[in-house]
């Protein structure tokens, strides 16, 4: 596959990782997700998950993070939530602000740029300058700085 891709899965069709059945299903989802990249010889994953409002989901994607680096020292980690929904990062790369305090970024986002379809905001993103990113988009730039940190 081009870059060395070794595919992608769904989030809800992760197999949950089994060791230490007491974190969260997320952190779990993180872990398994890890261990799939390793069983298949990757070196790095990458993965964004909508926060939809739940704020501990934040917090155990956050802390499967570390537990993934940790657990797995010798995968690179590119991972984050975004604040609320995916949407609100392409708002964000549109330069808009506020982007991640919109209550139905989606719709926003079809009302403001007429963007609906996955094709239309595949390319929105790739046309996207990055260095226009509006200050207050922050789940997307510790996103960011994540693939920064991975990628160099």
């Amino acid at each position: 596959m081009a870059g060395g891709s070794k595919g992608g899965l769904i989030w809800k069709k992760i197999r949950k990782y089994r060791a230490q059945d007491h974190r969260s299903p997320e952190r779990r989802n993180v872990l398994g997700l890890a261990l799939a990249a390793r069983e298949a010889g990757c070196h790095v994953i990458c993965f964004a998950r909508d926060r939809d409002r739940d704020t501990r989901r934040e917090e155990d994607i956050g802390a499967g993070i570390e537990d993934a680096q940790a657990t797995f020292s010798d995968l690179r980690v590119i991972g984050g939530v975004a604040i609320e929904e995916s949407e609100a990062w392409i708002l964000a790369l549109l330069g808009d602000r506020r982007s991640e305090e919109h209550a139905d970024a989606k719709k926003h986002l079809e009302q403001t740029h007429s963007l609906s379809g996955c094709e239309q905001k595949v390319l929105a993103v790739k046309e996207a300058d990055l260095n226009a990113l509006p200050d207050d988009a922050a789940s997307l730039r510790m996103w960011l700085r994540r693939a920064g940190e991975v990628l160099g």
